[in-house]
């Protein structure tokens, strides 16, 4: 299984290969970040396979 927090870190270094602006880089993984700790804390999820269509909802209704 596949981790989130392991997804987060090869986004950032693929973006960071590719040659994005540092500023947009943190910005992104802040945001990641922030959803994996959603993930995990409010839906008991770290893997990605085990993320389903109702914890994205959930995610966007907890706005």
């Amino acid at each position: 299984m596949v981790r989130i927090i392991e997804l987060i870190d090869d986004f950032k270094l693929n973006q960071e290969i590719i040659g994005r602006k540092p500023k947009y880089v943190e910005m992104c993984i802040w945001r990641l970040k922030r959803w994996q700790e959603y993930m995990e804390t409010q839906c008991n999820v770290v893997d990605i396979e085990a993320v389903e269509p109702i914890h994205i909802k959930n995610v966007i209704n907890s706005k």
